[in-house]
């Protein structure tokens, strides 16, 4: 891992962000405060794993989901990753956006905060 990825602040750190400047955006535009999170990373122990997984918890889905129809998109995924140069998929992360892609949903892989807030404000405003 280069110097710079090292330093760069986590994934955890860029999400908190996000939502964090959605939560201003939301004052103005109620659909900013339809925005949410889907936990479907991190480590677990094999229980807990297990359960999730029963309850429907998929590899590969994209971290923030935008519950907002823009046509010609029935919504919006929003994949965080930190703030580095070239961020990189899984590869059932590639898979699962080539799904959604499929269906008609917009999605966005993200390098930090900012650029997720980008994106999110112009798939809003189409």
């Amino acid at each position: 891992m280069k110097q710079s990825e090292k330093n760069a602040p986590s994934e955890h750190w860029e999400q908190t962000m996000y939502f964090t400047a959605l939560r201003v955006l939301a004052i103005q535009d109620p659909e900013y405060g339809l925005i949410y999170a889907i936990p479907n990373g991190g480590l677990r122990n094999q229980i807990v794993g297990k359960k999730l997984k029963d309850e429907g918890v998929k590899p590969g889905v994209p971290d923030i989901f935008i519950p907002v129809a823009r046509i010609p998109y029935h919504g919006a995924y929003i994949e965080m990753k930190r703030n580095v140069k070239n961020p990189k998929l899984s590869p059932s992360q590639k898979k699962f956006i080539y799904r959604l892609r499929e269906q008609g949903y917009f999605v966005a892989v993200c390098a930090g905060h900012i650029e997720a807030l980008q994106k999110t404000v112009e798939y809003i405003k189409l």
